[in-house]
């Protein structure tokens, strides 16, 4: 899903990991710092609800990433440089949540990971 105004952008969804055939959530904000080219980032990785069915409802039953548990969170600054967005240097922070994997059962029908 992708939002956008003036000031922010918003970018969600899910990505296939195929090494490990899991399904990872994330949530991009990127939000404009006052009037100028200054912008902070927020990517969010990972949902951290209890049950497998809240994970996957995670993203179409919250309007802010805020909102939901996560695995992993990355932040930083960014400024406008030719047109394009640029990190700034030294300015991402990351927090990780110590969570083990998921565990991986096996549909005999379908003869492939459930989770």
């Amino acid at each position: 899903m992708f939002e956008h105004a003036h000031d922010n952008l918003r970018l969600w969804g899910r990505i296939w990991e195929l090494s490990k055939q899991t399904l990872h959530a994330f949530w991009l904000d990127v939000k404009r710092e006052g009037q100028g080219d200054q912008f902070a980032w927020f990517l969010y990785f990972d949902v951290a609800e209890g049950s497998a069915k809240r994970q996957q409802q995670a993203l179409d039953s919250h309007d802010d990433a805020e909102e939901i548990d996560w695995r992993a969170k990355i932040a930083g600054e960014a400024t406008v440089e030719d047109g394009r967005l640029a990190i700034v240097s030294d300015s991402m922070r990351v927090l990780i949540r110590d969570m083990p994997e998921p565990e991986v059962t096996w549909d005999r029908k379908q003869r492939r990971p459930r989770r």
